[in-house]
């Protein structure tokens, strides 16, 4: 999927099989106001160094993206509704905000390494599914989510859990071991496009009925030169990024050509995926 252009999403309602647990422009276009902004302890969690005060201020939509704006999107939790993000990531935290979602935060904390498989879109899928069942089987008693205060009688639970993976030339990219990995991968984006692959799985906690599905898309570079490559292999926040780039980084901006996709699905929430799967478990 790394050149090719973003796939149609796929939505999956496994109504008939329930978890395994039994508990039923340019740079200069950039620079336009942003959008939505996080309190910079927030945002801390994932940025540091230089990119800690463009992290604070982050824009959830790109001019060059092909697809339609999800600023729009919204979903608000019907008052019977408690939704849970199995997540610390502050960029879903923002999309689900801007979705005007109200949730609680329970990451899953799973050991992702254990599960393997050459398949991105296998394995993002199996670990948006391998998330759920943990918090299941931690947080969830006869179909009631025991994890909070929140979740009060008569209330049902939804579980948002994602996994994301950058995918380059038919290699999956983790974050970068080292300076050298980072630099031969950031180079190899201006030769062929990387692409995001994402898995949103939405579990109803009372009824065990669980929707997953896949949200890809494609980021397209020009060259980018050796010399804004080394500043960005320089950042310590580099060897913490899958795929070694963040494509909110200003510095990427001359060189980005276009978004196949959205850029809330890049940040790892589909916006528009994520409320078809939220409404979807109740039906």
């Amino acid at each position: 999927p790394a050149s090719g252009a973003m796939h149609a999403r796929r939505l999956l309602v496994l109504s008939l099989m329930p978890p395994l647990l039994s508990c039923s422009s340019r740079a200069a276009a950039f620079t336009r106001p942003l959008l939505f902004s996080i309190p910079t302890s927030q945002a801390g969690r994932r940025c540091a160094g230089s990119l800690s005060a463009m992290c604070s201020n982050i824009q959830t939509y790109h001019p060059l993206q092909t697809s339609e704006s999800s600023l729009d999107v919204k979903w608000r939790n019907p008052s019977s509704i408690h939704v849970v993000l199995g997540s610390k990531s502050f960029t879903r935290q923002l999309l689900l905000k801007e979705m005007d979602v109200e949730y609680e935060c329970f990451p899953a904390n799973i050991d992702e390494k254990a599960i393997r498989s050459e398949d991105p879109e296998q394995l993002v899928l199996a670990l948006a599914n391998a998330k759920a069942d943990a918090l299941l089987q931690r947080h969830c008693k006869d179909g009631k989510w025991t994890g909070s205060e929140q979740a009060e009688d008569g209330k049902i639970t939804l579980l948002l859990t994602s996994d994301q993976v950058v995918v380059h030339e038919g290699r999956i990219l983790e974050k970068p071991a080292d300076e050298e990995e980072a630099r031969s991968f950031i180079s190899g984006y201006g030769r062929s496009p990387p692409s995001t692959v994402g898995a949103i799985a939405v579990t109803n906690v009372a009824s065990g009925k669980r929707a997953i599905a896949l949200d890809k898309a494609t980021i397209v570079f020009k060259l980018i030169p050796s010399e804004v490559i080394e500043e960005i292999v320089k950042d310590e926040m580099t060897l913490h990024c899958a795929g070694g780039l963040m494509v909110e980084d200003p510095r990427i901006q001359p060189y980005l050509v276009k978004i196949e996709g959205g850029m809330d699905s890049v940040m790892g929430l589909g916006k528009r995926t994520a409320r078809s799967l939220l409404e979807s478990v109740l039906e």
